[in-house]
Formats: structure tokens, C-alpha cells, sequence
């Protein structure tokens, strides 16, 4: 079915994007890193993203947990596409 085809490839970009938020949120733990050139890369593919929660979390001691709330936002959609892949598959 095209539907559930189209579903599951949402469905893996979604966990590959998730991935890449984690490398790129994890390589702020070493400022040495963010001068390369794959940082770089991963900072115009997340930064877009990550800038709409930035704010909308107040920082606890520093630590800038927007990155969290982005990424439980993605894990949230996810289960929703699996939901409804497994929904229509059941169809």
C-alpha cells in the first residue's frame, strides 16, 4: 500500500533526524568540535528546528533543555505515524 510505504519512510526520517539532533546536541558537550566542518553541517540541518523551543524552556543552572522538549516533540509524532502505519496496515 503507497500509504503505509509513505508512512514508514516518514516514520525512519523522522528517527534518522532524531539521531542527528542527538550527535549534534551531544557535540556541544566538546567546543572543540564545533568548529568542524560535520558540526557545522549538523548545525544548518538542527538549528532551524531547535530555534523554535529555544525560549519556550527556561534554563535550569545553565543547561538549555529546549533540545528535550524538541526532541520528545519529534518521539511524539512518531508514535503518532506508527499508530496510525499499524492502523492502516490493519485495514
Amino acid at each position: 500500500m503507497i500509504i503505509e510505504s509513505l508512512l514508514g519512510v516518514v516514520i525512519q526520517l523522522i528517527g534518522l533526524y532524531q539521531l542527528v539532533l542527538v550527535v549534534y546536541i551531544l557535540s556541544s558537550w566538546f567546543p572543540q568540535l564545533r568548529s568542524s566542518q560535520l558540526v557545522g553541517l549538523l548545525g544548518q540541518l538542527c538549528e532551524p528546528y531547535l530555534i523554535l523551543f529555544r525560549g519556550l524552556v527556561p534554563l535550569l543552572g545553565g543547561l538549555d533543555l529546549s533540545a528535550l522538549l524538541a526532541l520528545m516533540l519529534l518521539s511524539l509524532v512518531r508514535s503518532l505515524l506508527v499508530q496510525i502505519q499499524v492502523s492502516v496496515v490493519a485495514f
